[in-house]
Formats: C-alpha cells, structure tokens, sequence
C-alpha cells in the first residue's frame, strides 16, 4: 500500500487504488480520507469512496469544524477509535443521516512527522463490525500512507501559493 500511495506526488491520483486494495483486505462500505488543518481548526475531505449501494455520499473538498467530529476527536487524542451507530448519534458532524446504513466507524489519525495530519475512516454496515486485528490493521495502513500525504499535502499548498 505504501508503493501505490507514494508512488505519485499527486496523491489523488493514487487514492482510488490504494481503497480498492484496502477495501480487500478490511470489510467497509466508505473509505474516507480527511486532512487536517490545525490553525483553522477545519477539516477537508481529501478522498472518499462507497462501495455498495448506500445512497449518502461525501463529497471531495467538502470541510467541516473539527469541533466535536471523529477527526477532531482522533487527531487531538492521536488515537484509534471505534464508534458504534448510537455513538454517532452523539457526535454532530457524523450523525446518521437519513438513508444511511453505516452502523460503525472506525478511524485512525494519520501521524507524520510526529504530527497528525489527518484521518482515516472507514464505515461499515455491521454493527461492531471491527475487531483488534483489524484496528492493528487499519493503523499500520494508516501509517503507510500519512508520510505520503503529508508530503502531498505540502506539495498542493506550493502550488496554491
């Protein structure tokens, strides 16, 4: 996973391989890929991509407040975290949606430099779907790919300025 990911500085256009090999190996419905920006205090979507037919949909681009969110949760915690779907509920950003099938979540700060970075979420149909091999799992792909991000990231923001 780390050879797909790295392999170009346009991360995004490694993305797509790089869920469809994670999507083999861990069960999930959405894979989401959030970046962190920690002086706004905000989010953005860097990647997502459903497989199944779960009509909610997240949008490339879209930010959010970190304020009360998984990410937000994950990245000042630097830890793994689990959430049912009565979790969620709880959590504003992430609340169920109408139509959504999602029952858990699990996500995974995304640590370069010995800095989060971002998040990396998966959601599932199945309620507790995730056990411990697949959160040891989910924080070793996790760790592939946050050095590569990190250096995409930083690589988009010269572009900009």
């Amino acid at each position: 996973m780390g050879r797909i990911i790295s392999s170009s500085v346009d991360i995004e256009s490694a993305y797509p391989r790089f869920a469809d090999l994670a999507h083999q190996i861990v069960e999930f419905e959405r894979l989401t890929i959030a970046i962190i920006d920690c002086e706004s205090n905000r989010g953005t979507v860097a990647f997502s991509k459903t497989y199944g037919t779960n009509p909610i949909s997240v949008e490339i681009g879209e930010t959010f407040d970190l304020y009360d969110s998984v990410t937000g949760r994950v990245v000042r915690t630097r830890e793994t975290i689990l959430v049912s779907h009565e979790e969620a509920a709880q959590i504003s950003t992430i609340a169920p949606l109408e139509g959504a099938e999602e029952q858990a979540y699990l996500a995974t700060p995304m640590i370069s430099q010995d800095r989060a970075i971002g998040c990396l979420i998966l959601r599932s149909s199945h309620q507790k779907n995730y056990n411990e091999a697949d959160i040891s799992l989910i924080k070793g792909i996790s760790n592939q790919i946050a050095g590569a991000a990190g250096i995409s990231t930083l690589y988009s923001n010269m572009r900009a300025a």
